[in-house]
Order: C-alpha cells, then structure tokens, then sequence
C-alpha cells in the first residue's frame, strides 16, 4: 500500500476557482484506490494543534492525500495527468526546466509517494466515501 500526498499552494481569493477544478479531476481510473482525502488546515487557536509549518498569509494551503494499493494503481489513474517538466533554452531563461502550474496555483505543487509501513486500526471505521 501507498499514500500519496500532494499539497497545492492557492492563492488567496482563488480558493473557490481551485476546489471547482479539483473537484472535476477525477483518476481515470479508481481501480486500486482505497481512499482519497482532499482538506485544508483547520482554524484552531490552540498552537498545540499547529507544528507543522504549512500556513501562510501569502497563499491558501490544501492537502490531498490518497491511499493506494500500489503505485503503478496511482501512475495508471494519476500518472498522466502530471504535468511533465521539460527542458527550455532561450537567451533571457538560460537552461531551465519550466512546468505548467494552473492560474490559481501561488507556485507549484509538491507531491511525495510514500510506502506504507505498518498500520493502526481504532474503534472506528471510516465513514462512507461520501459523508
């Protein structure tokens, strides 16, 4: 099993414009998808709750995470849809790798795969997909 975890930076006032189009960029294929959980930090005023530095003023911050059960599941659903980076050259960039980011991205996404380990299971069960 695999957890993927992508965390966008939006700007701020286009909140709204990033759910709408996360909401519509669906896998092609839920095939080896367990769970999915797209959320944002929640406003707490306790700092206990706040050690992870992923707040800004400058930009809104969300965190997708989902659980797979191999990465070639994630590649095959996901894969293509990640925007490749490619090599370009002119006179006033240099040699850079540019990226598409969408308007309402502050800056680029960050992603990481990660194996999962071992796991913990509680009194509860997760709700339905759709709560």
């Amino acid at each position: 099993m695999v957890v993927v975890i992508v965390r966008w930076y939006i700007k701020n006032g286009k909140e709204e414009e990033f759910k709408n189009t996360w909401v519509n960029m669906k896998p092609k294929t839920d095939d080896g998808l367990f769970r999915e959980f797209f959320s944002k930090p929640l406003e707490i005023i306790d700092d206990k709750y706040h050690t992870l530095d992923i707040e800004s003023r400058h930009y809104a911050t969300y965190i997708n995470v989902g659980v797979w059960d191999k990465i070639e599941s994630f590649n095959e659903a996901i894969g293509s849809m990640i925007p490749g980076r490619t090599s370009h050259y002119n006179q006033e960039l240099k040699n850079k790798e540019l990226i598409e980011v969408f308007d309402f991205e502050f800056k680029l996404r960050e992603r990481i795969v990660m194996n999962v380990e071992d796991t913990r299971g509680g009194k509860w069960s997760l709700p339905p997909a759709s709560f």
